[in-house]
């Protein structure tokens, strides 16, 4: 059942016995969000404009962003008890074309992360495809940027710190702190369905891209 009806489960930051809400992200072929809560433990649908493609708990709330690049923010009606969204950004500049969104999934992902400052980040990782059957993966960064009124900046350089992206979660790490793991990187796994990985076998290594010009 895991990639096939649904993707991924995001926890509330205080995950604990009494007090938590989840979200859970459907497969692409479905859209739409689920959501539970400790004091509605059924999982309930909430509609979402181009379905959920990965989402995260970030200041208290849920974040989301669709398959087409829209980033919503997610609140529960204290009365009612469903959860509604709300669009917080701009869509992202990506390529628009709603009617093959979720059918390009499987090679176009996007990531949402929150950055150590707070602002939210997306990673666009794409694959290309040669005529030799061999690939290679693309990397790129977009950060919300509040002094430019809200809109995406592309960033090429991201500091001190190294970002893991994947199916199961993604999240930022400080290299300082982590003198491991290579500033300026990007480490990601392989995420793709089965039956919807290429024969060559690209996905099935964890990998990673050096995010500095």
């Amino acid at each position: 059942m895991r990639k096939w009806f649904y993707r991924k489960v995001v926890l509330s930051a205080s995950a604990r016995p009494g007090n938590y809400a989840a979200m859970l992200i459907l497969a692409p072929r479905y859209g739409a969000p689920a959501f539970a809560t400790a004091e509605n433990p059924t999982w309930r649908l909430a509609s979402s404009r181009d379905g959920v493609e990965d989402a995260i708990h970030h200041g208290g709330r849920f974040y989301s962003v669709t398959y087409s690049g829209v980033v919503e923010s997610w609140e529960q009606d204290a009365a009612a008890g469903n959860f509604t969204s709300t669009v917080v950004a701009p869509r992202l500049p990506i390529e628009s074309n709603n009617s093959s969104h979720r059918s390009k999934s499987n090679r176009n992902r996007k990531y949402l992360i929150a950055a150590p400052d707070g602002r939210l980040m997306v990673v666009l990782k794409s694959y290309e495809q040669a005529e030799d059957c061999k690939g290679t993966w693309s990397i790129k960064l977009q950060v919300l940027d509040g002094d430019a009124g809200g809109q995406w900046k592309e960033v090429n350089d991201i500091g001190d710190i190294a970002l893991f992206v994947g199916v199961n979660n993604s999240l930022c790490v400080s290299t300082r702190e982590h003198p491991g793991l290579k500033a300026g990187c990007v480490y990601f796994t392989e995420d793709h369905p089965p039956g919807l990985a290429y024969n060559n076998g690209d996905y099935k290594e964890l990998g990673a891209a050096v995010y500095r010009r």
